[in-house]
């Protein structure tokens, strides 16, 4: 067990009850420190002691009285830290200054020298939070609990939300700056919110957002969009009478959610969209969206529940530069990729143990806008953007090497260097004779490769390091490609 000391003086009242606090955490805690480092940063110690890397679990086992290391949270380029994790079992909880952990003060108080030989965890866990870098500013949070922090924080900043989804992992909420938004708010509580949405019309806001997560229901509105009259219901089956209806009276999906049984619609009239379309499926429709996106229309929503997928494609007359995809684990490099070519994240939506990701060069057109985000300088530029288009590729790969051991491998584009599931990351066969599919989207015509690159070497599945392989890529196109790699 660790003593916390803390940066403020105490006064010798206020360290009696520091003390008593202290032992009783101790009667409850044990001699092991797991320092737990998401992406975006590391832990180390004032010593050099200790150095945790992003990604890493760090089990310190404490076994005596000489233990007294000052943990530090150091953000990678691009990140910043706002305070260790609060909660149960956690060390510093809120502080955003280092955490000294001692035992030095031990000695002589049985109590504290006995929790040494007991086996109970404790925790200590950095937040860090994404800043955009570039031309275009956005930012977001991964979190358990809801980030109303966060979001206080984002406002401060001219930043408002454009995209908010609960599922695995918790709540993913992007920030950004958008042309023409003047103000903003947003309502939760166990029940939805209808109430307050007709406030906010009264002041002229709309409704930009609808989430769910954890029982709670959270709608967001915003003044200065380009969203004309609006129309929300909640159902306990999807509306799709309602969609119909309201379609034919000119009005467009422009928010759903969904939570515990029910489905939350809102729709709104907005001038600058044009025809739109909608696949609910219990498997990931990428053959609707490849099939609209070549036709010009553009992803405005995607949501999941039910265990089914729902995905809305819209015509916005002209806007371009969009890029999506579908994968397992959270897209953290993706993400950097997209702020790299001058697009935001309009969509994070996790479902059935994937993650879909929407980003877009033309944000503010998704909420009736015709403008880019306040950094300008994308207007369809980047990769995938203009007029390219993408594609749908369904890879599957059938283990046909039977030594025991799984394949692991990965996908990568070979023209604009993204790669899936990430830089860093592999995925893994199942075992002999399984197959593993995988749907990357992609540009259309781009070169896909499997395996992994190294000085311009590409490693086939299943082939050795040293040889290359002239048939590991394939061009981006609505198909699907079989591999069956041996030994």
């Amino acid at each position: 067990m660790l003593k916390i000391t803390g940066a403020v003086r105490e006064t010798p009242a206020r360290q009696g009850r520091f003390w008593g606090s202290l032992l009783l955490l101790a009667l409850l805690a044990g001699c092991k420190v797991e320092v737990l480092v998401p992406p975006g940063g590391k832990v180390i110690t004032a010593s050099g002691a200790y150095d945790c890397a992003a990604g890493q679990t760090c089990t310190l086992n404490i076994y005596d009285t000489y233990f007294d290391e000052n943990f530090i949270a150091v953000p990678d380029s691009g990140y910043e830290f706002t305070g260790w994790k609060k909660g149960n079992g956690y060390f510093c909880g809120g502080n955003r200054t280092s955490c000294p952990l001692t035992t030095r003060g031990f000695p002589g108080n049985n109590n504290l020298m006995a929790v040494l030989e007991s086996d109970t965890v404790f925790r200590l866990q950095p937040v860090f939070r994404r800043v955009s870098q570039g031309p275009v500013r956005q930012s977001y949070q991964l979190s358990a609990d809801f980030p109303s922090a966060f979001i206080r924080d984002n406002y401060d900043r001219d930043l408002f939300i454009t995209s908010m989804s609960g599922g695995d992992g918790g709540w993913n909420v992007f920030m950004s700056q958008v042309s023409g938004f003047t103000s903003q708010r947003y309502f939760s509580g166990s029940t939805f919110p209808g109430d307050n949405i007709q406030v906010a019309w009264n002041q002229d806001q709309s409704i930009t957002e609808v989430a769910a997560h954890n029982g709670i229901w959270v709608v967001t509105a915003t003044g200065g969009t380009g969203l004309g009259a609006q129309f929300w219901k909640t159902s306990a089956t999807f509306p799709e009478s309602s969609i119909e209806e309201r379609w034919n009276s000119g009005y467009s999906i422009t928010d759903m959610a969904y939570k515990n049984g029910t489905w939350a619609l809102v729709m709104s009239r907005v001038e600058r969209f044009g025809g739109q379309a909608y696949k609910l499926s219990n498997a990931f429709p990428a053959d609707f969206m490849n099939n609209y996106g070549n036709r010009g229309y553009r992803v405005t929503e995607v949501a999941y529940g039910g265990g089914q997928w729902l995905v809305v494609m819209t015509d916005l007359n002209g806007a371009t530069g969009e890029y999506w995809q579908i994968d397992t684990g959270f897209p953290e490099a993706e993400i950097q990729r997209q702020w790299n070519a001058y697009r935001d994240v309009t969509a994070l939506v996790p479902g059935n143990g994937q993650f879909v990701l929407v980003a877009s060069s033309s944000l503010a057109a998704n909420f009736g806008g015709t403008g880019n985000t306040n950094g300008g300088g994308n207007g369809g530029g980047g990769n995938g953007g203009g007029g390219d288009g993408t594609s749908a590729l369904t890879i599957n790969i059938t283990d046909a090497c039977n030594d025991g051991r799984p394949l692991d491998y990965r996908f990568f584009d070979k023209t604009n260097n993204l790669v899936w599931p990430n830089s860093s990351q592999y995925y893994y066969t199942s075992g002999y004779y399984s197959t593993d599919s995988h749907t990357l989207s992609c540009r259309t015509g781009a070169q896909i490769c499997y395996g992994a690159e190294t000085d311009n070497w590409y490693w086939g599945v299943g082939l050795d390091g040293d040889r290359g392989c002239e048939d590991c890529c394939v061009t981006c196109q609505t198909t699907e490609f079989n591999v069956n790699p041996g030994c």
